[in-house]
């Protein structure tokens, strides 16, 4: 998948809507191979680009997208715990 393994593809775009019906002969966003009247495309406005997906790479291209979030979720969680724990009262260890 060219598209993908080059990581060109915008993980962190805002979806507004998401179309699926048959391919118009627009190459795929994520594979660049051209999507087949025959094929099933997923069509994705965002704030940038209109992607357009066979139906596989746009199930990769959402899953990544899914797991980057959760990664960036945690590590925000992590951060968070890190520094609540830095702000505790220092202990006075000579009593």
């Amino acid at each position: 998948m060219v598209s993908f393994d080059a990581g060109t593809l915008p993980l962190s775009i805002a979806v507004k809507k998401t179309y699926a019906g048959y391919g118009k002969g627009y190459p795929c966003s994520g594979c660049d191979a051209t999507v087949l009247p025959s094929q099933v495309e997923y069509e994705v406005e965002t704030n940038g680009p209109t992607l357009r997906f066979h139906i596989g790479c746009h199930g990769l291209w959402k899953g990544e997208r899914i797991r980057r979030d959760r990664r960036r979720v945690t590590e925000t969680r992590s951060v968070r715990y890190v520094c609540a724990r830095s702000r505790r009262a220092p202990v006075d260890k000579r009593s």
